[in-house]
């Protein structure tokens, strides 16, 4: 469309004042008020009416175009606690609705304008992937889309090891989606203050607000944190919802069983790294561990811990 526009407030009494907001690639627009008295175009009707009213508004504007920034996400601040120098792992359960349409980020403190920090993504294969800095260490084995994955990633930089891994939570005969990797790496963990972002990744900012890429399409249940690099057995027990096992590395363990009519997050480490959905994404999902026995999220949030 060549120009799209809105007024608000969407209702008004006599005497209000009704701003229009306007977007419109052209350099100039022109703007006139008509009373609509038959909107249907149809033949066989009596056609499209409408009638100029007069007001302060007729004449000609500078166009100027307003960008719809799309993809809903959670995001939290930077801070101390996100300074992971010692190294770290993240994991989530993942179910991906379409892992081959590019780029996304699960989890990433990453900043996109200037290509550093670190993050969990899914690649343009569509395969679990760690990003450090410029380096990447994908599983390449594509997820298949609709299903449940603990995926997850962690850096040592004492060692320099990187790893990452996908596992499915239901196997397939003769499709096995199951993969992990681990490879040295000489990476320094870069100190960025980007935002924390579940769900897409920094992407800097045009001068009056955040600019967020890389949208995940999915559900996304038990993202964690932690600062270290977690072993294999250890990663397991997280799976299995025993975060508190290691509860001495957890940074953040966001529950997003919680708080269902608010856009907050809730961190239930010790940290308290709470933080805001943005965008409205879909809370009260079904999670990996739905049973169906319960269909009212609220009797059984632990079930619908998927946003």
């Amino acid at each position: 469309m060549k120009i799209t526009g809105y007024a608000a407030p969407w209702t008004v009494a006599p005497g209000d004042t009704v701003h229009f907001k306007i977007s419109t690639a052209s350099k100039k627009y022109s703007a006139v008020i008509q009373r609509l008295i038959h909107g249907d175009e149809n033949p066989r009707g009596p056609g499209f009416k409408a009638e100029r009213v007069c007001t302060d508004i007729d004449g000609d504007y500078v166009g100027h175009e307003q960008a719809i920034r799309t993809g809903s996400y959670v995001e939290i601040p930077d801070g101390p606690r996100l300074a992971l120098g010692s190294g770290f792992t993240v994991s989530a359960w993942i179910w991906p609705t379409t892992p081959d349409k590019g780029v996304q980020a699960l989890i990433s403190k990453w900043d996109g304008a200037k290509h550093n920090g670190f993050g969990l993504f899914i690649d343009n294969s569509g395969a679990i992937s760690l990003w450090l800095g410029e380096h990447r260490l994908s599983t390449k084995k594509p997820l298949r889309p609709n299903q449940w994955y603990f995926v997850a990633a962690s850096f040592d930089p004492e060692s320099g090891r990187a790893s990452s891994m996908q596992v499915p939570q239901s196997y397939w005969p003769r499709e096995d989606t199951r993969a992990s990797v681990t490879k040295d790496l000489n990476w320094t963990v870069s100190q960025t203050t980007a935002s924390l972002m579940i769900a897409a990744h920094n992407a800097g900012n045009d001068g009056k607000r955040l600019l967020t890429d890389g949208h995940y399409n999915g559900k996304i249940e038990a993202p964690r944190l932690f600062s270290r690099a977690l072993t294999r057995d250890e990663l397991q027990t997280v799976s299995e919802g025993g975060w508190r096992a290691v509860a001495s590395s957890v940074v953040a363990a966001w529950n997003f069983g919680r708080d269902f009519d608010t856009e907050r997050v809730t961190d239930e480490s010790r940290n308290e790294l709470h933080g805001r959905a943005r965008q409205m994404p879909a809370k009260a999902m079904t999670g990996h561990n739905w049973s169906g026995a319960e269909t009212d999220y609220k009797r059984a949030p632990n079930e619908y811990a998927a946003i």
